[in-house]
């Protein structure tokens, strides 16, 4: 099977979780949620790609004309149900991280007014950071202030980061070795380029 973009996507996916991590290493929370966020969009995207692709070359194009056009974790439950395979259920892996990520998608492509809070997150000058600082605390010269991301901090994070692309790849294998497909090889090399445990 040939692949199209969905090698490039896991591979921005995997910058942007680096480009995460190295955030909250020199301690940007801010820079860590945004390279997080990314990571998390990459992905999702790969694993509505991935259906895609897959669907359309097992299924006969009438048919697949007619499934393309349901939601991303319904064509992967029909998609492994192709030749008579017993169909992934919808309770457990790899369907629980597509429709996480499918969620994750949707809510970033149409994002709507949330309530992130209103925690205050400092940042001082030489690189500590104080979450949930009261509006009492002195801000010195030098101090970076952010209000509100806190729970999206909680949410898109370097580790969830490297969580949501791990669970894809494993995903994408599940769905691989079920259907006995040849051409997505290249996720065990982009495996190696993220950290074990």
């Amino acid at each position: 099977m040939k692949t199209t973009i969905a090698s490039i996507l896991v591979r921005n996916a995997i910058e942007y979780f680096q480009q995460a991590q190295l955030a909250k290493t020199e301690m940007r929370p801010d820079d860590e949620m945004r390279f997080s966020i990314s990571a998390h969009l990459m992905i999702a995207l790969t694993i509505e790609g991935i259906g895609n692709e897959v669907g359309e070359v097992v299924f006969e194009a009438w048919v697949w004309n007619r499934l393309e056009k349901y939601d991303t974790p319904l064509k992967w439950h029909f998609i492994s149900s192709f030749g008579g395979r017993k169909p992934f259920d919808p309770g457990a892996e790899p369907l629980q991280t597509v429709q996480r990520l499918t969620f994750i998608r949707n809510r970033l492509a149409h994002p709507k007014i949330e309530n992130f809070g209103d925690e205050i997150i400092v940042r001082s000058e030489n690189g500590n950071i104080h979450r949930n600082v009261g509006l009492d605390h002195l801000v010195k010269a030098g101090d970076f202030v952010m209000v509100g991301i806190g729970k999206l901090l909680d949410e898109f994070n370097a580790k969830t980061s490297l969580e949501a692309i791990k669970k894809a790849l494993a995903a994408i294998k599940m769905l691989r070795d079920h259907l006995t497909l040849s051409g997505l090889d290249w996720i065990e090399g982009m495996e190696k380029d993220l950290p074990t445990g």
